[in-house]
């Protein structure tokens, strides 16, 4: 086991013990890792293939390895950390993964097709895997959403559509694999960005913000001033937990997307947005800028609660990673061993950790 532990004792700092971190080193290795009277104690340790992105269900059981170029898919389940499967998922450029609760999902370019994984509830093991293929969908750069009605709201393109992104969602149902809806009569010029939180499975648009409802209702809604459909200006990213959703608009910034309400109102107007991650509970918005500051968004309020440079990390050509869990958002720079620990509502910083691992992504749950 390695221990990695704070190097400066700063202010009392509470993690749930039941805190867990999966470090990726710039070696390719991956690190389980946990909270333990206040180190973080190195577990075990595997191999990722190359240049695979990795993802995490939202429940935190499965780990996903895509290797788009490869067309490689393999799974993991952490409770038998370093145990892939023992031959990789083959489908053509695997790039959109997205997932609600227990319930995974791949959208594969190559094709338009989607994998679905659905972790088994009733025991701490076990996941089911299934394809879903439309014949009239070719390959496009598209996504897939889980909605709770056991449907999938995924991008259609067929051959004789112009243009490099898509213009349509299909609502399908995952044991039939029948077609329940189709947003045709919705006019739109391009698809990119999706988030769902089961309820509302919701799309980036150059004309709006598509939305389907597991009640089978779908409608956009309307960019305000100043987003309209021109490069940069419309949301093509969107990210969401509980019942908030925030896209982004490369030129205008952040906006919250209030699905009940039917609104698009700004959260954060900013040309300088590197990434942005939201709290489990919906509440805040963490936000990092090219300029190496970060800011916290209070998503009820709309207000700005702190905004700081990244403290206590030293400057790195490959950037900065951010992950928020709990009431505390984790921050470190890439290809260095360390990391640090702020709380979420004001970026007070907390506490400085070193590992011996040269991070090249990280992740927390």
């Amino acid at each position: 086991m390695i221990y990695c532990g704070p190097k400066e004792q700063q202010e009392v700092l509470t993690i749930n013990p039941d805190t867990n971190f999966l470090f990726v080193s710039e070696s390719d290795s991956m690190y389980l890792a946990s909270f333990q009277d206040d180190l973080i104690v190195v577990k075990d340790a595997t191999k990722k293939e190359g240049t695979a992105s990795i993802y995490l269900s939202e429940d935190g059981r499965l780990l996903f390895s895509m290797e788009r170029t490869e067309g490689h898919i393999n799974i993991m389940e952490l409770s038998r950390f370093g145990k892939w499967l023992p031959k990789h998922i083959a489908r053509p450029q695997p790039t959109h993964w997205t997932g609600v609760n227990n319930h995974s999902l791949i959208f594969n370019d190559g094709d338009g097709s989607v994998i679905y994984v659905k972790a088994d509830q009733s025991s701490i093991e076990g996941f089911t895997l299934g394809i879903l293929e439309l014949e009239e969908s070719v390959a496009h750069h598209g996504a897939a959403l889980y909605l709770n009605n056991d449907a999938v709201a995924m991008t259609v393109k067929s051959e004789d559509e112009e243009g490099a992104l898509p213009k349509r969602v299909a609502l399908v149902d995952i044991k039939s694999q029948q077609i329940l809806l189709t947003t045709d009569d919705v006019s739109l010029d391009g698809i990119h960005g999706a988030q769902s939180n089961g309820v509302y499975a919701v799309f980036g648009s150059t004309d709006g913000i598509l939305w389907i409802k597991n009640d089978q209702s779908y409608g956009l809604l309307a960019y305000p001033q100043p987003l309209e459909n021109s490069s940069g200006n419309w949301i093509g990213t969107i990210k969401g937990a509980a019942d908030t959703f925030v896209g982004s608009s490369r030129n205008h910034g952040l906006f919250k997307l209030d699905l009940k309400a039917k609104t698009i109102q700004i959260l954060y107007s900013s040309d300088q947005i590197v990434d942005y991650q939201i709290s489990k509970d919906g509440r805040f918005t963490a936000v990092m800028l090219k300029d190496n500051r970060l800011a916290v968004l209070d998503n009820e309020s709309l207000n700005l609660q702190a905004e700081i440079s990244i403290p206590n990390q030293p400057e790195t050509p490959k950037g900065f990673k951010m992950a928020i869990h709990e009431n505390f958002l984790f921050v470190a720079s890439l290809g260095y061993n360390q990391f640090q620990v702020l709380e979420l509502a004001t970026l007070n910083p907390l506490k400085q950790f070193y590992t011996n691992v040269a991070l090249s992504d990280f992740k927390v749950f």
